[in-house]
């Protein structure tokens, strides 16, 4: 069997990359860059030899958390010099901040959408990004697996028993060092915060990757109850 690991930022991928490597497990990475594109060239190609684990989180959570770390690693860490990302962070001091610019009608509106739809950061790479709703149909059944930051460590164990029944399952997951204490490292008051008027108007924004999720889950828990486990790797 071939390992794809369809990478969203910040949904614990990292993590899921550490332990598999700490447990052998050789595995091919899809994140960020052409990522999208390179999974419908996969599912195209798949001759029943593929699969699929993809990391997922709630979308709201995701797209917070990656306006924060995109902050720490993009412009406090310097690792980037991007005109449009510096004008980002230079107008937007939060993510709520960024989010009551969305369709205001203020003149930092347009910019808002901009980083919301095209800037290429984290926020706009989310699970809809790397996965359309039309491209879920097409992810085999019995060979997806959904691993979500709010069950990590259950759900990467249940992978390893379906999948890699050879392999010891983990106490406690890995954890990225480079991410270790990055909140107290962005100069944000409340990083987390976000008012209720702006999680209502995120929630919409972020439709399709709800959509997307949903639709993993289904997948996933009708194959968690579906029967035996038909490979051994």
């Amino acid at each position: 069997m071939s390992l794809i690991h369809v990478h969203v930022g910040k949904c614990a991928g990292s993590s899921i990359n550490q332990a598999l490597n700490q447990r052998g497990i050789h595995f091919t990475e899809l994140h960020c860059g052409d990522a999208n594109v390179r999974l419908k060239s996969v599912l195209k190609n798949d001759d029943g030899a593929n699969i699929y684990l993809i990391s997922a989180r709630d979308p709201i959570k995701r797209f917070v958390s990656a306006f924060n770390w995109d902050k720490y690693e993009k412009i406090i860490k310097k690792k980037a010099n991007n005109a449009n990302w510096n004008n980002i962070y230079d107008t937007f001091h939060s993510v709520n901040c960024l989010v009551e610019s969305l369709d205001s009608g203020d003149k930092h509106s347009r910019l808002a959408k901009f980083a919301v739809n095209n800037s290429k950061l984290h926020m706009e790479l989310g699970l809809s990004w790397y996965i359309p709703i039309d491209i879920v149909s097409e992810l085999p059944f019995g060979r997806t697996v959904l691993v979500q930051t709010e069950s990590l460590l259950n759900d990467f164990n249940m992978f390893l028993a379906q999948f890699y029944p050879i392999k010891a399952g983990f106490e406690t997951m890995p954890r990225d060092k480079d991410s270790a204490g990055f909140l107290d490292k962005i100069n944000i008051a409340n990083p987390n915060h976000l008012s209720e008027q702006s999680t209502l108007k995120l929630r919409g924004y972020l439709d399709k990757d709800y959509n997307v999720l949903n639709s993993l889950r289904v997948l996933n828990d009708a194959f968690k109850h579906g029967g035996e486990n038909q490979y051994e790797c």
